[in-house]
């Protein structure tokens, strides 16, 4: 009996781990931090302006999030995604 509320104890305690862990390690590990534009020169400029900038993946599917809402943490969201010009997720 003993053995059976230990394994249900632990059965538990592995779900809760499964279900919250990953959004609280999400949001511990990819933090967005806001700060000014970076001062960068005009050769670097003019280099940026002729690239297509594209991030080939996103991982926010991964975790339980509503991506319409803005968020500081994770890849992207849509108004973050919306923000971008012109769009370069894939």
């Amino acid at each position: 009996m003993v053995t059976i509320i230990v394994l249900l104890i632990a059965l538990v305690g592995v779900g809760v781990f499964l279900i919250v862990g990953p959004g609280m390690l999400e949001k511990s590990m990819n933090t967005v931090l806001e700060h000014p534009p970076y001062k960068i020169s005009q050769a670097a400029q003019k280099k940026h302006d002729g690239l297509i900038i594209m991030d080939w993946h996103s991982d926010s599917l991964l975790w339980n999030r509503n991506l319409l809402k803005r968020s500081n943490y994770g890849h992207m969201d849509i108004p973050r995604l919306s923000d971008d010009q012109p769009p370069s997720f894939f």
